[in-house]
């Protein structure tokens, strides 16, 4: 018989900072959050950058480790615009914009929307796997970008961030990796159990109960 598919449904979280460029504007702050469940991975992408009042985000990348699997994407948000039809979208991650060549294995672009992701609108979107479900080791373990741009040894994730500083004119790339797999403090296995409990029953009929004195 078939064995039924072990659920998977866990959040990873992680902050990117920018930009690591000295010509470039600090303080570019965002936030990832990843809701799994099983095969769809819900992301939430917050820009929180209250010293930069005018950002924008322009395009997110990212990196995993699937292996032979691939991910379709859907559920764009901001909600498509109804005049133009027009909604962000899934990009090549190569040469990433505002990067300075980083090349990342997924992107996340505004292409034509109107609708903007700044610091009171979030990115969202679901990331649907071609076969299993995901694992912590598809984040953690997802390979760095690649391409030069970002310092070594690279990141797994990155944005750029466009209207940035006190006139709105600049622009920066913030980058993150995920975090490591929780510790696993482990489940003893069957066989481990079953000799517990026959250790313990042997104490149990070993055990002889005390003899008072006859008075």
């Amino acid at each position: 018989m078939q064995q039924a598919a072990v659920a998977s449904i866990f959040t990873v979280t992680a902050q990117l900072t920018g930009d690591f460029r000295a010509a470039n504007p600090d303080n570019i702050v965002l936030d990832v959050t990843v809701n799994v469940n099983n095969n769809v991975a819900s992301w939430i992408v917050d820009l929180n950058s209250p010293l930069h009042p005018s950002a924008k985000l322009d395009s997110f990348f990212f990196n995993l480790n699937l292996g032979a699997a691939t991910i379709a994407f859907s559920n764009f948000g901001p909600n498509t615009d109804v005049a133009t039809n027009k909604d962000w979208e899934s990009i090549s991650g190569n040469n990433a914009a505002g990067s300075g060549s980083a090349d990342f294995m997924f992107g996340v672009g505004k292409g034509k929307s109107p609708n903007e992701v700044n610091n009171a609108v979030s990115l969202t979107f679901d990331t649907t796997l071609s076969s299993g479900n995901f694992t912590q080791a598809m984040f953690s373990f997802a390979s760095l970008s690649t391409g030069g741009g970002i310092p070594a040894p690279g990141a797994q994730m990155g944005a750029h961030v466009q209207s940035l500083g006190t006139s709105g004119n600049d622009s920066g790339f913030a980058v993150a990796n995920f975090p490591p797999p929780p510790v696993s403090h482990g489940v003893p296995e069957a066989s481990s159990i079953v000799a517990w409990l026959g250790l313990s029953l042997c104490g149990v009929l070993a055990y002889k109960r005390p003899r008072f004195a006859r008075r």
